[in-house]
């Protein structure tokens, strides 16, 4: 998402539809199957859609999950710590 804003920004693109529609491009797999049905015209802004995309794409983890997988994590033998 941040390298999209940050080409929309270098390129001064300031349509909305244009921005949606070259975002879209980006997507792949599910993410643009998920994107082709939504209902047309169900997005009106930039910001609207990114986020819609990111409630829907982003995996949001509690901070203490993300700490009990840490610690869950077990060197096999003959692994090294990389």
């Amino acid at each position: 998402m941040q390298n999209v804003e940050t080409f929309l920004n270098l390129f001064e693109v300031d349509n909305e539809d244009v921005s949606i529609r070259l975002f879209s491009l980006s997507l792949q797999g599910k993410v643009k199957s998920w994107f082709k049905t939504l209902p047309a015209a169900s997005i009106s802004y930039f910001q609207q859609f990114a986020k819609i995309f990111l409630d829907r794409w982003v995996v949001r983890q509690k901070p203490f999950l993300i700490i009990e997988e840490y610690n869950q994590l077990k060197r096999q033998p003959g692994e090294t710590v990389q």
